[in-house]
């Protein structure tokens, strides 16, 4: 190859090489970051699932295993008033997103559990069940900015939870319904109770 090839090529590579590599980094900077198997990750991992990932289009399964694993994780609680200041908006408006696919989930693997284990252990569940549910209190502390506050970005985790009942219960497959219609029954008897003193 004659030496004025060799320098143009040089020049070229010199001259493009660094332009294709800054446009590679930044193609790759769009995409989030892999996240790891929710099935066995902790829970910061699952945190970055549930606020950078839109749940709408994942299958049931990985909603349920995604639901399963932050009832394991978030047992003890969650102080959502030090989670707040650490979230972006998209995140927290992404997290407001996915919390009723997660609910949804979760209710359902809790109606099936109701409906095939024996009458004297469905109020141990449904106690557990509604202390699940009191754990997730004061998650309003990262509810997105709105300017609109009528919207549904707007409502308290339990005001989200009454307004979707109903249409867990109509969406839900045929066997299933019942099943949900069930437990839902449960669960608003069961709380009752519980203020009652019961």
């Amino acid at each position: 190859m004659p030496r004025q090839n060799r320098t143009k090529t040089r020049f070229f590579l010199l001259a493009v090489l660094p332009a294709i590599i800054t446009a590679g980094v930044a193609a790759a900077s769009l995409y989030p970051p892999s996240l790891p198997n929710p099935a066995n990750c902790g829970r910061d991992d699952l945190l970055r699932w549930v606020v950078t990932r839109d749940l709408t289009g994942e299958p049931l399964e990985l909603q349920t295993t995604l639901a399963r694993r932050l009832e394991q994780e978030f047992r003890g609680g969650v102080d959502w008033d030090q989670l707040g200041p650490q979230m972006t908006d998209l995140q927290r408006q992404q997290l407001w997103q996915n919390l009723p696919l997660l609910l949804e989930a979760w209710l359902r693997e809790k109606a099936h559990a109701y409906a095939t284990m024996p009458k004297e252990q469905q109020r141990a569940l449904l106690d557990q069940i509604l202390s699940q549910l009191a754990t997730w209190r004061g998650i309003e502390a990262v509810r997105p900015e709105q300017a609109d506050v009528h919207r549904p970005n707007s409502e308290s985790l339990l005001a989200l939870l009454q307004r979707r009942m109903q249409q867990y219960v109509d969406r839900a497959p045929s066997p299933e319904r019942e099943q949900m219609g069930q437990l839902l029954l449960g669960i608003q008897t069961r709380g009752l109770a519980k203020q009652l003193g019961y």
